[in-house]
């Protein structure tokens, strides 16, 4: 194969990854006009003002992968008696669509007041589109939150690794501890699958990469 073949190959590989972003720009953009909500924009560390090491960058939940957790939610039996957790909430896009089922109450729980206060706005715009009306947003790192004992449903968009996530883990443990019940955990990009296990919570099911894991 020739340098020049090597090169086109590269190229052709470099523009296709390249095509993907713009569609998925493009897509992310469409959507949100449709949705009347405004979270389709990346946001930096440096203008979250927090270091990686307290979590990742804002990169909003993918359409697709919010359709995956859409059909996880519609296998729910979802009542008032259900409160549902984003941890790394951003700027609302899965509270948006958490909210669209009969929650007793949906929070989200992000490092950036920034972030918040958009997310925020999302919601109130489309408070009248909304079953669950009751939407609390927390701004706190993730691992000092202390989860209420009502919680049957937490999400990570991958928001953070390490101590952050392993401490956010054992506090919904302690909850659990506190007050036995059935709890739900969804999990897109399950780098820290291990200890999500070793916490005892069982993988039931499998969406692609997220992966959906219940209270042992």
């Amino acid at each position: 194969m020739s340098i020049q073949n090597v090169y086109d190959q590269g190229l052709l590989s470099r523009l296709a990854v390249i095509s993907r972003n713009v569609q998925r720009r493009v897509g992310d953009v469409l959507l949100d006009r449709i949705s009347g909500i405004d979270t389709s924009d990346d946001v930096w560390h440096e203008q979250l003002q927090f270091s990686p090491d307290r979590g990742t960058e804002y990169t909003p939940t993918s359409w697709l992968a919010l359709l995956r957790l859409k059909a996880i939610l519609e296998d729910m039996d979802i009542s008032e008696k259900d409160t549902f957790i984003d941890f790394g909430s951003g700027k609302g896009r899965v509270l948006f669509l958490a909210a669209h089922y009969a929650f007793r109450m949906v929070i989200g729980v992000d490092l950036s007041r920034a972030l918040n206060q958009i997310a925020r706005r999302n919601i109130d715009r489309n408070l009248n589109r909304l079953v669950c009306k009751t939407i609390q947003l927390i701004t706190s790192d993730a691992e000092h939150f202390e989860i209420p004992d009502t919680t049957t449903v937490a999400y990570f968009y991958n928001p953070f690794l390490g101590q952050v996530f392993t401490k956010t883990v054992d506090g919904i443990r302690s909850s659990l501890e506190r007050n036995s019940r059935e709890f739900r955990l969804i999990y897109a990009y399950p780098v820290m699958h291990d200890y999500v296990v070793q916490s005892r919570f069982r993988l039931v099911r499998k969406e692609g990469y997220t992966h959906l894991y219940t209270s042992q």
